[in-house]
């Protein structure tokens, strides 16, 4: 859905673990925006990922989840995450829409 959104030529990196997306953050210049994924391995939630790439970047993050965050037991989004975008609705159009609001 990447390649035929209108950021189709921006950078995108993936990253399947907390230490890759550490050592990525530890020696890469600041990032547009961060996908954090509700359960990045080798942990079952997002709380200790997002405080350990918390404090490597200031770039937003925001949780990409397939779970609605009352589910995860909040209210609001936890300090430190931006907001989030539901797997639930991803579509072309819904994933272009949520990038141009967050990267302009």
């Amino acid at each position: 859905m990447l390649q035929i959104s209108d950021y189709a030529n921006a950078p995108f990196v993936h990253l399947s673990s907390v230490e890759d997306a550490e050592d990525f953050l530890s020696g890469s210049e600041e990032l547009g925006v961060i996908l954090l994924d509700n359960r990045l391995p080798p942990f079952r939630r997002f709380d200790i990922p997002l405080q350990r790439l918390r404090r490597l970047t200031s770039a937003p993050i925001y949780l990409f989840t397939a779970t609605e965050l009352e589910e995860l037991g909040f209210d609001e989004p936890p300090a430190g995450l931006n907001g989030y975008f539901s797997k639930n609705e991803l579509k072309p159009e819904t994933l272009n829409a949520f990038l141009k609001r967050v990267l302009g």
